[in-house]
């Protein structure tokens, strides 16, 4: 999904052209707003024009934010697996070959969650900060929960799910601040797994400013309460849950 993303698309769409993966079964859907103040239509369409892999998307619709572009998107999107990434995400060049194995040897697997690395560090000191305190969640605390048994999460840019997920459980919720976290919790409330390899990456864009900072956390921290407000007592005292999932569902 893409509002207004000139300055970073470029990049994100090279990373795509670069993967190591066998173009017949590949498929990029690029999905941009109409309402996009810059170049990003342009960039989607020549790139589609220029690559059958790509596909460009145009939403015209009422209402913003990356819920609904991606549930949009996902309705041309044809693959078995499904990876979402943000318009600033870049792809590692072994990621999805990396990801795919994981939902060849599990069926029960309907979501694997790579690791993003902070691209801008030297952008300002709050872009440093920002990528440090997202490498050691990245790493140590998202990681340790999938080790452990717990409550493990997709929060941020990346994430491949099965196509089947949106079947059984419905779109993105277009209501939540944070549908990341809320289909997380979707997740593991039909007892299905959700694993954490951080050996499967992206390079993405850190907040660089005060403002931005702010708005991104604000943002957050809103949308966290709505998810807490759902499914606290759901996947606490959810039963069919292993007893580490239900206290780290609580905690988190």
């Amino acid at each position: 999904p893409a509002y207004t993303e000139a300055a970073v698309l470029p990049d994100t769409i090279e990373a795509c052209r670069n993967l190591e993966y066998p173009a017949e079964k590949l498929e990029v859907v690029l999905c941009y707003e109409r309402d996009s103040v810059d170049d990003t239509a342009a960039i989607c369409e020549e790139a589609a024009a220029g690559d059958e892999r790509f596909k460009a998307v145009e939403r015209d619709e009422p209402g913003g934010g990356k819920a609904k572009a991606t549930n949009y998107a996902l309705q041309y999107a044809t693959g078995e697996i499904i990876a979402s990434i943000d318009a600033d995400h870049q792809f590692k060049p072994d990621a999805i070959k990396k990801a795919v194995a994981w939902f060849q040897d599990d069926d029960t697997v309907w979501c694997v969650k790579g690791r993003c690395y902070g691209a801008n560090p030297r952008d300002s000191l709050l872009a440093l900060h920002a990528t440090v305190e997202r490498h050691i969640a990245e790493k140590a605390d998202l990681f340790a929960r999938d080790v452990w048994g717990g409550f493990t999460i997709f929060g941020g840019g990346l994430a491949f799910f099965r196509s089947s997920v949106f079947d059984a459980l419905g779109p993105f919720d277009e209501d939540i601040l944070v549908e990341d976290i809320d289909m997380s919790s979707k997740i593991h409330e039909h007892g299905r797994k959700l694993r954490v390899d951080p050996s499967i990456i992206t390079y993405e864009e850190n907040p660089a400013t005060l403002k931005s900072w702010w708005s991104q956390r604000k943002r957050w921290a809103r949308g966290w309460m709505q998810v807490a407000e759902k499914y606290i007592f759901r996947l606490s005292g959810n039963r069919s849950l292993p007893v580490p999932a239900r206290i780290d569902a609580l905690f988190t």
